[in-house]
């Protein structure tokens, strides 16, 4: 049977034997009822040894500057690498890297295609060109499993939602082909932004989000929020500039630099004219390695020896929500600096600046309405 919702492409580059006999497809995302998208487009290795790992970036060529998750990850036993895809307006290549076990300069590049499903591309007023493969004959198309009247040329243009699917001969005649996965359309306006991808991970004390877009039109910018809380209530922390309107794709990044223990982000897009559309939240990153629940103490001082203009400080405070005083003293005791922040019950990180501070051994501690911290030393470089 033809099969239109998936494309497997094997052309990779091997630097040695254990994994070219892999094999990497993209599933394309499902709808429900055709309205509404039941799970996103998957990537999944069919072909692979235990141990092996991966990673692997949109395009046809393999870029580790981009490679999705930053580190290499190993293959799980359901062979599934990802189960975010975004359903793509056209056709879109995936390149999956496939590594040795053990080896990061032993792997094979495989060059896959997911399919739209039209889960989301036709709003009330609009109308799509659904296409069957051009070397078939005596086409018929479907509509929710009903002959649609007419409907007998290589394309159908449909105004209205639900599952076409079609019937044709091949050129000899002597055999028939049936679309085996419906072409799938919903009801929905299109998002200004399609998007690729929004991820993030633990980088020490901060976490660093990423996301990159296929398209947008008339993107002013994105807020970058928070949760702490599964959602209940989510914080505004950034914003990031749009590109405007543009057809090619485009890599944000945004460093959180006060994560909480557990942390859930979901970006916000905003049109030129105020049109604000939402977009999915990131997986949980855990950063809990940053917080040991040490009774208001401070347990880190970052970077340190430090040549920056910042220097942060973690701790942890049971004394619920206050303004404190970031203290930092030389060595015989004179206060230099004295900057106000405001915590709250639980794991705080907060920043001094210290871009005029001389060369030398200082001293940092945190003053709350009652109560002071343990002390820590900051030795300050040489930029």
């Amino acid at each position: 049977p033809l099969l239109l919702s998936m494309i497997i492409s094997e052309i990779g580059f091997a630097q040695c034997s254990t994994t070219q006999n892999s094999a990497v497809e993209a599933e394309s995302a499902t709808c429900i009822d055709g309205y509404n998208v039941a799970e996103d487009g998957k990537l999944r290795v069919t072909r692979f040894l235990q141990g092996q790992r991966y990673q692997y970036c949109l395009g046809t060529n393999f870029v580790p500057t981009l490679a999705i998750p930053t580190n290499i990850m190993a293959i799980a036993a359901d062979s599934v690498l990802t189960t975010t895809l975004t359903n793509p307006l056209i056709a879109q290549e995936y390149t999956v890297r496939v590594y040795d076990a053990t080896d990061d300069n032993c792997y094979t590049d495989f060059t896959t295609i997911l399919q739209p499903s039209l889960c989301a591309s036709i709003a009330s007023s609009e109308t799509y060109t659904l296409r069957a493969p051009a070397a078939l004959t005596k086409y018929q198309w479907y509509k929710d499993g009903l002959l649609i009247t007419g409907a007998t040329s290589q394309a159908y243009i449909a105004d209205r939602p639900g599952n076409y699917t079609f019937v044709a001969e091949e050129l000899s005649g002597s055999c028939v082909t049936k679309s085996c996965t419906p072409l799938q359309l919903r009801r929905a306006a299109s998002l200004p932004v399609q998007m690729v991808y929004f991820v993030g991970a633990a980088n020490g004390c901060q976490a660093e989000l990423r996301w990159q877009t296929a398209t947008e039109l008339n993107n002013k910018e994105f807020i970058v929020q928070r949760t702490n809380n599964g959602g209940t209530t989510w914080q505004t922390i950034g914003t990031v500039a749009g590109a405007g309107t543009v057809n090619s794709p485009r890599i944000y990044s945004f460093t959180d630099t006060k994560p909480q223990r557990e942390n859930r982000y979901r970006l916000q897009q905003i049109d030129y004219d105020g049109t604000l559309s939402l977009y999915s939240a990131s997986n949980t990153i855990i950063t809990s390695g940053c917080f040991e629940e040490i009774e208001n103490g401070v347990t880190l001082v970052y970077p340190n020896p430090n040549a920056t203009d910042q220097a942060w400080l973690k701790f942890y405070t049971d004394k619920g929500s206050e303004e404190v005083d970031v203290v930092l003293s030389d060595v015989l005791g004179r206060t230099l600096i004295v900057q106000t922040a405001t915590v709250q019950n639980g794991a705080n990180i907060v920043g001094i600046n210290i871009a005029d501070l001389p060369t030398g051994h200082y001293y940092i501690y945190v003053k709350g309405a009652d109560w002071f911290s343990d002390t820590q030393k900051l030795v300050r470089i040489n930029r």
